[in-house]
């Protein structure tokens, strides 16, 4: 055992006369001395140009290192600043005598006031490109004689790192992006297998982008982190705070202005070289401000990851949220919502899922399923989405809702959806929709069919829907129609007051219509509005730039058909309208009362018009009115107006007589037609005909719409002095024509009868009578052609 000795007291003797040569070495040799060699060497193997501004500091016992004071390494040509690397202290070092041993034992790296400049040119181009296009320089070739005598790999414990107070920025000159960040502070304490180590990181950034305007925030991160084995790596007590704001610039106005993320994870680990990641249980706390037109979100994500990023798999499981919603548009208070579900991503398939999902917000519930394809391509999203069925109404207190006052408390009780998501590069869908309303249902589709300019599409039927529980209560005037019956009057009003002209402005959603892009379609089989029942109902409507156009609005109603057309522009300063509108064999009563409440026009009728106006407000409608019509009544009576009642009393006039007057006032007649021309809201009729068993009547005259006032001039002739409305007390005005002046207004129209007028034709008529007598009386047969010679001279 002596030789052992000697040889252990040889190697330490070898030992400290190394110390003392490297002592030596360092007292006689100034590192200092040589600063040009090892920037001409760094030069040469990277092409940049190091500066040693400060002092180089080089140790040997106990610790081998060296310390860099003011280093600076120059950028690539063609780019600024003229430093690419900056730093006031570089200090590295390593333990001696463990070296001894097969140990390397680092001590703590440091890195204090770095400044690091990274950037890309237009070209696309970085700085940093030439350092990595640079050959490596090769390493000597191991025989395989040499490969069995080779030392073992040292053991490595590093005592940590730090760097303090470092900035780095980023300049991308292909798409304007800067990113800063400043006072970053980063500490890793000792890193040996099975040690815990504390791990810290601070820093502030600030962003630039194009689109995004100029951003700003913070990072905080904090962990122990340990060294199990092998390439095995742990983190506990992981804690991440990141923080974001609006500094200035083009910032969009529905991105947030602040948002706040904090995560927090009781342990993790990573595999290196199985290339997994599994953290057991995390909490992210998310929140934003003033964003999406929303004041406050504030959500809570928890569950479970695993990833295995060499094979692109990830999976969470156990997902939970939790979050409230503040600032919807007309909402006073907030929304909770609770969900929960699972998700996964095989990023090589190029798909992910989210399974079973459900999202509650009571009396609220989602449940879905969906399947995502197509990444780094054209990506579809798939799955079915059920709403269970709720209580609208319930829903609407939770969320703070007013729901207006409806004509029954039944209504919106029980609501129902379900559909299948479909999502494409292209549109956004909901096939195979099912949707339900107090018992009422509606199938087919609905969604944004180009995602590109925002069109909303829907194809929706129905069986029968009874909206009248859903229309505001009657009121107690509702349904009432005021007793317009006309009188006698033998003479014309001679004072009229015309209405003023209504200005009440036209609420239209001008904006949302300019920016609504839509087609859609409804088709039901039949609609209750309450008296009033609307069979095979169909609604076609499309939208774009303003420009709304209705092109099918046909039900059948009133024992007839309705179709209908038309328009709303909002694109110019002025809405303008379009109406075309064709009626066929509409019972005339009961839809005069459903639409106007007037029952006074009863029988059948055929109606067509073409319209056209514009204004924003109800009196510009009615003056900028213009178009055409035609009518056809047929059997029917008007109720109100009792012609036979004025002629009899204008033939008691004639006689010096009264005529007594009828319990009910009413005008029968057989067809009753004409056509109508309307500019600047006057409408104007010149062709009106009609009959009656007893008379004929043909009219022509005028109606101002936005001042209500009439100016019609009706033409009666007697042409049947049978029994029924009149009777033979009219034969004395048989043949005669009588002209009826209708004036007033729409609530006060005024009947007055041209007497003058009635007795000159009386007048002819007798005249005519007498001369036809005597032409009989003298030329016998042979007066025929006599008389239609005088009826054609108009006398």
């Amino acid at each position: 055992m002596i030789w052992v000795k000697r040889m252990l007291l040889a190697v330490l003797l070898l030992l400290v006369l190394l110390v003392i040569a490297a002592g030596v070495f360092l007292a006689t040799v100034n590192p200092n001395d040589y600063k040009q060699q090892i920037a001409a060497l760094v030069q040469e193997k990277t092409g940049r140009i190091v500066q040693f501004n400060g002092p180089i500091h080089v140790s040997v016992f106990p610790w081998l290192g060296v310390r860099l004071e003011s280093v600076a390494m120059s950028n690539a040509p063609g780019f600024s600043p003229d430093q690419m690397v900056e730093a006031k202290t570089i200090e590295a070092k390593a333990a001696f005598w463990p070296l001894l041993k097969g140990q390397f034992v680092v001590g703590k790296l440091v890195l204090d006031g770095a400044v690091i400049h990274l950037a890309r040119n237009r070209a696309g181009v970085t700085n940093w490109a030439d350092l990595l296009a640079r050959p490596a320089s090769k390493a000597p070739p191991v025989t395989a004689a040499a490969s069995p005598s080779a030392p073992s790999a040292l053991a490595l414990t590093v005592g940590g790192v730090e760097i303090r107070h470092a900035t780095l920025d980023w300049q991308d000159a292909a798409t304007g992006q800067q990113v800063a960040i400043s006072s970053l502070d980063a500490m890793v304490g000792a890193l040996a297998p099975g040690a815990v180590t504390p791990v810290s990181l601070q820093a502030d950034y600030r962003l630039v982008a194009a689109k995004l305007g100029e951003l700003g925030g913070s990072v905080r991160l904090s962990a122990q982190v340990s060294l199990p084995g092998g390439a095995e790596l742990r983190a506990d007590q992981v804690s991440v705070d990141a923080a974001l704001n609006q500094v200035g610039g083009a910032y969009p106005a529905q991105l947030p202005r602040v948002v706040q993320l904090q995560w927090q994870s009781p342990s993790m680990t990573v595999d290196w070289l199985k290339t997994l990641a599994r953290v057991p249980q995390f909490t992210l706390d998310a929140s934003f401000e003033r964003g999406f037109g929303l004041t406050r979100v504030s959500a809570q994500l928890s569950g479970e990851v695993q990833a295995d990023w060499g094979g692109g798999q990830y999976i969470a499981r156990g997902l939970k949220v939790n979050g409230v919603i503040q600032g919807l548009a007309t909402h006073t208070g907030e929304i909770n919502l609770a969900a929960q579900g699972a998700a996964l991503v095989d990023w090589p398939a190029g798909k992910a899922s989210l399974s079973n999902w459900q999202i509650r917000s009571s009396p609220l519930s989602v449940t879905t399923s969906l399947t995502m394809t197509g990444f780094g391509g054209a990506l579809h999203v798939d799955g079915p989405v059920t709403v269970a069925p709720f209580n609208p109404r319930e829903l609407a207190v939770a969320w703070k809702y007013r729901v207006p006052s409806m004509a029954s408390d039944k209504a919106l009780t029980e609501c129902a959806l379900t559909g299948q998501v479909a999502i494409t590069p292209q549109q956004a869908m909901l096939n195979q929709l099912q949707f339900s309303l107090d018992g009422q249902t509606l199938t087919g589709q609905i969604g944004v069919a180009d995602l590109a300019t925002g069109k909303l599409w829907a194809r929706l039927a129905g069986g029968a829907w009874n909206l009248s529980p859903y229309l505001p209560p009657p009121s107690s005037s509702e349904n009432k129609t005021p007793d317009k019956s006309a009188g006698a009057e033998g003479a014309r009003e001679s004072s009229i007051s015309p209405v003023a002209v209504n200005q009440t402005p036209i609420p239209l959603p001008v904006e949302p219509l300019r920016r609504l892009n839509l087609d859609a379609r409804l088709a039901l089989d039949k609609v209750a509005l309450r008296d009033v029942t609307l069979g095979q109902f169909v609604l076609a409507a499309q939208t774009a730039n303003g420009l709304l156009r209705v092109t099918q609005l046909d039900f059948n109603a009133f024992d007839g058909a309705v179709k209908t057309a038309g328009a709303l522009d909002v694109r110019a300063a002025q809405p303008a309208y379009q109406l075309n509108v064709t009626a066929n064999h509409i019972a005339l009563q009961p839809a005069l009362k459903a639409v106007m409440h007037e029952d006074r026009l009863m029988g059948t009728g055929d109606v067509s018009a073409a319209l056209t106006s514009q204004g924003g407000t109800v009196g510009q409608l009615l003056e900028n009115l213009g178009g055409n019509g035609r009518f056809s009544l047929a059997n029917g009576k008007v109720k109100g107006v009792d012609l036979g009642y004025m002629l009899r009393a204008a033939q008691a006039r004639l006689q010096g007589e009264t005529a007594p007057v009828p319990a009910e006032q009413s005008t029968d007649f057989s067809n009753l037609g004409g056509t109508v021309q309307i500019a600047r809201g006057i409408v104007r009729n010149e062709d009106l005909t009609g009959a009656s068993p007893l008379l004929r009547v043909a009219g022509k005259g005028s109606v101002d719409l936005p001042r209500q006032v009439l100016d019609y001039l009706l033409n009666v002739v007697v042409v049947n002095t049978a029994t029924g409305q009149g009777g033979k007390a009219l034969d004395k005005l048989r043949q005669l024509t009588v002209p009826i002046k209708i004036t007033g207004t729409f609530a006060q129209p005024k009947f007055g009868i041209d007497m003058a007028a009635v007795m000159k034709d009386q007048a002819k008529q007798r005249l005519e009578n007498r001369v036809n007598q005597e032409l009989d009386k003298r030329l016998g047969p042979g007066a025929a052609p006599v008389q239609n010679l005088l009826k054609g001279l108009g006398l």
